[in-house]
């Protein structure tokens, strides 16, 4: 059997995930990176039986936590946008969320089957509501009990936004706060 370069990744990663996932009772894991969605066609050649859940977020509130995130320095895939409006943050960071959103609605129409859309501001505004059909696509059972143990249960350290490691329940606090920014600026 002659293996091709993605066959090769995919029988690299399978075993470090699986080990991974035997360490700490998982069953699952899951892949959350926002820059994923430029490779998402490369993904998808490597994992083409995988579920990919699709997060869509509004424009202005997207902008606000890139700005609160970036106060102090920028990501490295933001520099380029940053560059190319002449250091307006607010146009480099409309830009990348249109680039990302295109991408992930292009993602979406080529592999239906696989994707299940969620929005965030539907789902902060009631999770017992817009997460067992998400289980449901994802063929899990659902278990009420999840939207409060994520908090309590230990999870390994990771590159992750820090507002998230520090907060104690699902809210609805960052939902219009990009309302405020004015983006002719």
């Amino acid at each position: 059997t002659q293996r091709t370069p993605l066959g090769e990744v995919r029988s690299m990663i399978e075993p470090l995930m699986d080990r991974y996932l035997l360490e700490h009772g998982k069953q699952r894991w899951c892949e959350k990176s926002p820059q994923n969605i430029d490779y998402a066609d490369v993904l998808f050649r490597v994992f083409p039986d995988a579920h990919y859940i699709c997060l869509h977020r509004h424009a202005m509130d997207v902008l606000h936590s890139l700005l609160e995130v970036t106060r102090y320095s920028y990501m490295p895939d933001q520099l380029g946008s940053v560059v190319r409006h002449g250091g307006n943050i607010v146009a480099a960071m409309l830009e990348m969320w249109i680039h990302k959103t295109k991408a992930l609605l292009a993602f979406e129409a080529a592999h239906p089957e696989q994707c299940y859309r969620i929005h965030y501001e539907a789902y902060v505004n009631a999770p017992p509501k817009v997460l067992p059909p998400l289980f449901n696509f994802m063929g899990l059972e659902w278990e009420e009990e999840l939207i409060d143990s994520i908090f309590t249960t230990s999870h390994d350290a990771g590159f992750e936004d820090v507002r998230v490691a520090l907060s104690k329940r699902i809210h609805t606090a960052s939902v219009g706060k990009g309302r405020r920014i004015n983006p002719t600026l």
